[in-house]
């Protein structure tokens, strides 16, 4: 019902959901819809929360599996630069469009401001605990507050929706790269990126 629900949503718009067309779609009638929702607004909040979580979910499980497998400081950065470059992923701008949309529809719907806050709190409380686990593993400054490294890593991501909406921007998938490795890097525990580790040189920009 939610992934009819989602799907209504992304072809319409909210003000263009019905029911009856998500209980075509979902192959079940009105009737069992109401079971689980009290009203059309419940079900479209539901399927809100959901739109959102799916587009951080994977990442958080991915960074996740990075400082769990990385072995040291140098391995974590390299392959923190891999993760950024899947979240950088042209495809990927769907998913920050649609984490952007449901925040705007969240700001004058109390109840839906109410569950995404919810489902945030979640979100920064995973990447919290992920990143005090890097600290346990020496991968990460132990000295950094991992609550606010755990906004801060979400804040970088997301905040490519602002080159998503600017068409007269080309930013360089590298030269973004390098930044997140030289951030990524910063937050290492000093000289922690090994022997012979250095972060990429600055590259000339394309205004100069």
């Amino acid at each position: 019902m939610l992934e009819a629900a989602i799907a209504l949503i992304e072809q319409k718009g909210e003000a263009g959901l019905r029911v009856v067309e998500v209980a075509e779609q979902a192959g079940v009638s009105v009737a069992s819809i109401y079971n689980y929702f009290t009203n059309r607004d419940e079900l479209v909040t539901a399927a809100r929360v959901e739109q959102y979580l799916a587009s951080v979910g994977a990442d958080v499980e991915r960074i996740g599996q990075v400082l769990t497998q990385a072995q040291d400081p140098a391995e974590y950065i390299s392959l923190m630069r891999d993760v950024s470059r899947e979240a950088s992923a042209a495809d990927r701008a769907d998913r920050r469009w649609r984490r952007a949309e449901v925040l705007g529809a969240a700001r004058r719907r109390p109840e839906l401001a109410t569950r995404i806050g919810e489902t945030q709190h979640q979100i920064n409380r995973e990447l919290t605990r992920i990143a005090r686990l890097g600290q346990e593993r020496g991968l990460l400054d132990p000295t950094l507050d991992p609550a606010a490294l755990a906004v801060f890593v979400q804040a970088f991501t997301f905040g490519l929706v602002l080159a998503d909406v600017d068409p007269g921007l080309a930013l360089d998938e590298e030269s973004w790269l390098d930044v997140v490795t030289r951030f990524t890097a910063s937050i290492t525990p000093p000289g922690g990126g090994g022997p012979g580790f250095s972060v990429p040189p600055p590259r000339p920009s394309a205004g100069r």
